[in-house]
């Protein structure tokens, strides 16, 4: 028996840009919170490191000058909370990007499987009684559901790996 008709790699990435396109609002705030989530988890060692390198100058100061280990540790509170707040606002954001991706994607599940449904309506009712059931079940289901995946996790991903490898460049250049 005949299957469905399979679309071209060209096709499907057209149909998912225009999806995407319709929805670019909620796109925007996907790669805005992931790419804060991962400048903020890009700061926490920049701070760290700072910390200790401050901390064991001002070790070596209090050994020399005769100062308290209080002092040190004074000088380092302001530096720890500022840590600690970088990384609640690192899982704030990264909460904020999974919400947002798990939105976007539901919504391109939807409006995914009710374009697939029009398209297999569309087609000679011929057509879709010589396709086996099982074509039919794995493009709504199967195949729409891997589009939406891609959608809620591999976009996050793609984007906080970007910011990861392009900031440090930046910096080092």
């Amino acid at each position: 028996s005949a299957g469905l008709p399979v679309a071209r790699e060209r096709t499907v990435l057209a149909f998912m840009r225009d999806l995407l396109w319709e929805r670019r609002g909620v796109v925007v705030l996907v790669v805005l919170a992931n790419a804060c989530a991962a400048v903020a988890g890009l700061a926490v060692p920049r701070l760290l490191g700072g910390l200790v390198d401050d901390t064991a100058a001002r070790i070596a100061d209090a050994g020399s000058l005769g100062g308290s280990a209080q002092a040190v540790a004074d000088a380092a509170l302001p530096v720890t909370l500022v840590v600690a707040g970088v990384v609640a606002l690192q899982a704030l954001f990264t909460l904020a990007s999974k919400v947002t991706a798990a939105v976007l994607g539901q919504d391109v599940l939807a409006a995914a499987r009710e374009y697939v449904v029009r398209a297999i309506l569309r087609l000679p009712l011929s057509r879709v009684e010589s396709a086996s059931t099982g074509d039919l079940v794995t493009r709504v289901t199967r195949d729409v559901g891997t589009m939406s995946e891609a959608v809620r996790w591999a976009l996050p991903e793609a984007i906080i790996a970007g910011v990861t490898v392009v900031l440090p460049l930046v910096a080092l250049a």
